[in-house]
């Protein structure tokens, strides 16, 4: 990454992760709100949702497993960048339980995926989706686990691997004008 680049990353990353003091109300949603985009939080939720939901069942067990595709490139591309989370992050409350490295995101690549499979099958409630996953996206920021470039490449690979997935079969065909309409 040109010296430019990384400097602006570094300095909107920051900007961000400090626009609320580490005491703050909000700050304490956001670190409760971040959880929910957890590997942790989704292995155990969609099992208990397939079990509430037998008509769901399959539905909450594919994106389970889609899920399951996704960790070996994250982790891979994680332990070969080996990028250190910036120095002003803030792990209190498990905001970054497992995980050394910042690039990419693995929330980011997640809540892709998720947000994803949940719009395709769940189109009414597309726009809850969309915004909670922007949601967990900004809370890394407002955490200051990632820097922004961590948050798009994780964004980027999902969406490779969406493509791939799609490509094989792998996800179900969506149409947004005919499944939202």
């Amino acid at each position: 990454m040109s010296s430019r680049l990384a400097e602006l990353d570094y300095n909107i990353s920051f900007r961000l992760a400090t626009l609320l003091s580490q005491e703050s109300r909000v700050r304490k949603a956001v670190q409760i709100y971040t959880l929910s985009g957890t590997s942790f939080f989704w292995f155990f939720l969609l099992p208990v949702l397939a079990g509430i939901f037998p008509v769901l069942r399959t539905k909450f067990v594919h994106i389970w497993i889609v899920l399951l595709i996704m960790v070996p490139p994250i982790y891979a591309i994680k332990h070969t960048v080996k990028r250190d989370r910036p120095h002003f992050k803030d792990t209190r409350m498990g905001a970054v339980a497992f995980d050394e490295f910042s690039f990419p995101s693995g929330h980011a690549s997640r809540v892709t995926f998720i947000v994803t499979l949940l719009i395709i099958y769940f189109p009414k409630f597309g726009i809850i989706w969309f915004f909670w996953g922007v949601g967990i996206l900004i809370s890394r920021l407002i955490l200051g686990v990632h820097y922004i470039t961590d948050i798009l490449v994780g964004v980027l690979v999902t969406a490779i691997l969406l493509v791939v997935l799609f490509y094989f079969g792998l996800l179900p065909y969506f149409s947004p004008l005919v499944d939202v309409l």
